[in-house]
């Protein structure tokens, strides 16, 4: 029965969306991708609330949830605004059943790259140690356990250093219950930093700065409601792995 509901109701939102558009737009009673832009990708988020909503009786459905970022869509890229609820940002959840929503204005959320979209939202944070000194790159950490893979990729910004002492941030997202602590007791991690090689101006001259390397201390990795998994180490340029143990 639900089936049947959420089909009938997927076909009179599709038939809703594609009135949106003028005549022309459709070849053959379909909608191009042309036409469709990101439209689409939209459309497909929200049809995938509905059917997380219709699913298996007692299963907690999936939540695309959303949260505020003063900094914009530059601070979400870096995981600036990744909050911890039930305080913290104002949060929201997307979709046909957004209107309860307590979140206001802009607000963002992360999503898979492919269907189903929505899943566990994570934020990874890499303190720095002391004893690095300045230098640019770019940090890939990733996550491996059970059947699946979470990859973060952290930059530096053009302008900026890596300083030592500093903290940096990124998001990603794990498939929906994969991360559980029963049957995940431990995260086996992969540490990439591909430097980049810059130059110190000077006057008329340029002089290249040889790549540094790069010193953690911690990493952290949590999900939205305080959930993390970390471990203390130490590490340069060189590709590290390490088991990330449940706090």
């Amino acid at each position: 029965m639900l089936n049947a509901e959420y089909s009938q109701l997927k076909t009179l939102i599709t038939a809703r969306f594609l009135s949106q558009f003028p005549p022309g737009k459709l070849e053959g009673g379909k909608l191009t991708r042309e036409s469709a832009c990101s439209h689409i990708r939209a459309f497909q988020l929200f049809t995938e609330t509905i059917s997380s909503k219709l699913g298996p009786p007692g299963a907690a459905p999936c939540q695309f949830i959303a949260y505020s970022c003063p900094g914009g869509m530059p601070a979400f890229e870096k995981g600036h605004c990744f909050p911890q609820l039930p305080k913290g940002n104002l949060t929201g959840e997307t979709g046909l059943f957004g209107e309860d929503s307590t979140g206001e204005g802009i607000m963002y959320f992360s999503t898979r790259a492919s269907s189903p979209y929505c899943g566990t939202q994570l934020q990874a944070s890499v303190y720095v140690a002391q004893r690095t000194s300045a230098i640019k790159g770019v940090l890939q950490i990733a996550l491996f356990y059970p059947h699946h893979s979470v990859t973060f990729h952290i930059e530096t910004n053009t302008k900026d250093f890596v300083m030592s002492g500093s903290r940096m941030d990124a998001v990603a997202v794990a498939p929906f219950r994969s991360l559980d602590p029963l049957q995940t007791p431990a995260i086996h991690t992969n540490l990439h930093f591909f430097p980049i090689q810059v130059e110190e101006e000077e006057e008329e001259n340029r002089t290249a700065i040889a790549p540094g390397r790069l010193y953690v201390d911690k990493i952290v990795v949590r999900d939205m409601w305080g959930n993390s998994e970390k471990e203390l180490m130490v590490s340069d340029s060189s590709p590290k792995r390490l088991i990330l143990r449940t706090v």
